[in-house]
């Protein structure tokens, strides 16, 4: 039998359960991960020389600290989806600096009284400067010894990549200058730059900055990978951070994957999506990549929309003389015990929140993981609402269409 809604819901920490997987998929991973000549702090009236682009597939992860076998290009796994592969040896390799997670965080400690550029440069000053003919890159491997695992963070400097906007639209209202240079803070797989755990753009400025690419790894999660990657942007210090929420977690049904940035708001306590200090951009008209107009993005619209959701009475969603309905059931099943008249004072919130906490517990998680992916399907997403609720499709609509979110300091 399952625990009392009641019971459930004060217990577990909804935001602690949050594994997506993936978050985002690279929508031009060749452009992505292409490393071009690092040229730290260069003066912006100073031309850019930037090179061909080049996929690298580098060698694996040292064995410990102190010994790194190098790998023979002839031999070694190249990245199946990789279009022109050029093995590099890099020059010294032994010589890259290694530090476990532990004491690279502890080095992304903030001090107030420096700059955000005096910041980069103590960042750089850990990692190893790495030349060979066609790449100038700064290296870090970062060891994970509780789980094994190896990330080789690159910094390097190329053109504008973005999942979001044209470059000129990065600091809306404002105009932004084009065809700049940027920083790239890239934490790659061991085996390859073309797959990143996370990727962060910085304008060379140090205040505008974008999280292009998270996605958790092997026995590392979405929340851990987001909390390194959000501490070195603390640490930085940029002014704006923006980021396009496509967040994910897989859905147990043979449908698409279930949104964060629409299931969250609804079934938290505290209106949150996985990104908990961003809110909703609000700008009209903005270009996208393609060249297209953005639709319009309202931060005190989205926040109206999240409302009429949650407080929608599940009264409202069953059909007349609808005994068998999803939502009866699973009224049964996660109030305890239950009163048909709750139908008029239980709300969509309620009940998504009692299933999404019930997928912390051991004796209910596999039952409640897939009743959550069947409330997302049914009554989280507008097209498959079975009953005409139009005010209610069109917030869902809001929310799924509110997909670029900033953090501003």
């Amino acid at each position: 039998m399952f625990n009392s809604a009641s019971q459930t819901v004060q217990s577990q920490n909804i935001n602690t359960y949050i594994e997506p997987y993936p978050i985002k998929e690279l929508k031009n991973k060749n452009s992505a991960s292409t490393l071009h000549q690092f040229l730290p702090f260069q003066n912006e009236s100073t031309p850019i020389n930037i090179e061909h682009s080049y996929e690298i597939v580098t060698s694996t992860p040292p064995n410990s600290p102190k010994k790194r076998k190098k790998e023979d290009p002839k031999t070694k796994e190249v990245n199946k989806k990789t279009k022109i592969d050029i093995d590099i040896q890099i020059d010294n390799l032994d010589e890259i600096a290694v530090l476990t997670l532990e004491e690279f965080t502890e080095k992304l400690k903030s001090d107030p009284l420096i700059s955000s550029i005096e910041k980069f440069s103590k960042l750089l000053s850990i990692f190893t400067k790495t030349q060979n003919t066609k790449v100038k890159t700064h290296n870090l491997w970062i060891e994970i010894p509780k789980i094994d695992l190896w990330m080789n963070f690159i910094i390097d400097e190329r053109k504008y990549d973005s999942q979001c906007f044209q470059e000129s639209e990065q600091n809306y209202p404002a105009k932004t200058k084009t065809n700049q240079s940027y920083y790239y803070i890239n934490a790659c797989h061991a085996e390859s730059v073309n797959d990143y755990y996370f990727q962060i753009r910085i304008d060379k400025q140090l205040k505008i900055a974008e999280i292009i690419h998270i996605e958790r790894a092997p026995n590392f999660s979405g929340n851990e990978v987001k909390a390194l990657c959000i501490s070195i942007l603390d640490y930085l210090s940029p002014q704006k951070i923006f980021l396009n929420d496509d967040a994910k977690i897989p859905a147990q049904l043979n449908t698409e994957e279930i949104a964060l940035r629409v299931s969250l708001p609804i079934v938290s306590d505290n209106k949150k999506t996985w990104y908990p200090k961003f809110k909703p951009m609000t700008f009209q008209s903005i270009k996208l990549l393609n060249g297209k107009l953005s639709i319009n993005q309202n931060e005190h619209i989205y926040q109206k929309a999240v409302s009429v959701i949650r407080n929608t009475l599940l009264s409202d969603l069953i059909e007349p003389n609808e005994k068998e309905s999803k939502l009866v059931v699973w009224m049964h099943r996660y109030f305890i015990p239950f009163n048909p008249c709750d139908y008029n004072t239980y709300t969509v919130h309620l009940l998504g929140k009692a299933i999404f906490s019930a997928m912390k517990v051991e004796n209910t998680k596999l039952q409640a993981t897939f009743d959550f992916s069947s409330f997302y399907k049914n009554y989280l997403v507008s097209q498959h609402l079975k009953k005409d609720l139009e005010p209610y499709k069109q917030a869902l609509d809001i929310l799924i269409n509110h997909k670029f979110w900033v953090n501003e300091s």
